[in-house]
């Protein structure tokens, strides 16, 4: 995934855009532990009635979180919180100098399995950040299954977002027909 979104970026220094490798923020490195950590917590509060009653209903990973939040003090989730807004903060300040970031959409090509639309841990620190983010194909791994790129942009700003990706879109000319089924 990282050389191939290293030559998608490639391809669209050709076209004209200005590639810069821009650092994530210090505050990256939370991310992850804060958004599980708040939506277990959300989940738990909305569920917590039902919960009570009907926990064999539910599925074995929303019942995991669910009682993973039950345990959350007030204390964790404000911090959480409080580590989230500087999270956005800092990701506001670190895209504000681009257009848009450009990074893998997941760690891998998308998964066989139809079930599942595959790992979304490179959405996770975007979306707790509250940036939005668009994923766009961006061509095929070996085995025929799609790739993507992933763009971000500022809160209140997806027009401009929407625009990139539309650049980036036409730039990239993106066929998807896997190889043997032509």
């Amino acid at each position: 995934m990282q050389r191939h979104t290293e030559e998608v970026a490639q391809k669209l220094a050709q076209a004209g855009a200005v590639i810069e490798e821009v650092a994530l923020p210090e505050s990256f490195a939370t991310a992850h532990s804060c958004q599980r950590l708040v939506s277990n917590v959300e989940a738990a509060a909305f569920h917590q009635a039902w919960y009570r009653d009907r926990a064999d209903e539910y599925g074995p990973k929303i019942r995991s979180n669910i009682e993973m939040g039950l345990l959350v003090s007030g204390v964790d989730y404000l911090q959480a919180q409080r580590l989230r807004r500087q999270l956005r903060k800092d990701l506001a300040e670190m895209v504000r100098r681009v257009d848009a970031v450009l990074m893998p959409a997941t760690p891998a090509p998308a998964p066989q399995d139809l079930t599942t639309t595959g790992d979304a841990v490179f959405q996770a620190p975007w979306t707790s950040g509250g940036l939005p983010t668009i994923t766009l194909p961006s061509g095929l791994a070996d085995s025929g299954l799609p790739l993507g790129i992933q763009l971000a942009g500022l809160p209140f700003d997806e027009g401009k977002l929407l625009g990139v990706a539309r650049w980036c879109e036409e730039t990239l000319r993106v066929d998807l027909w896997p190889p043997d089924y032509l």
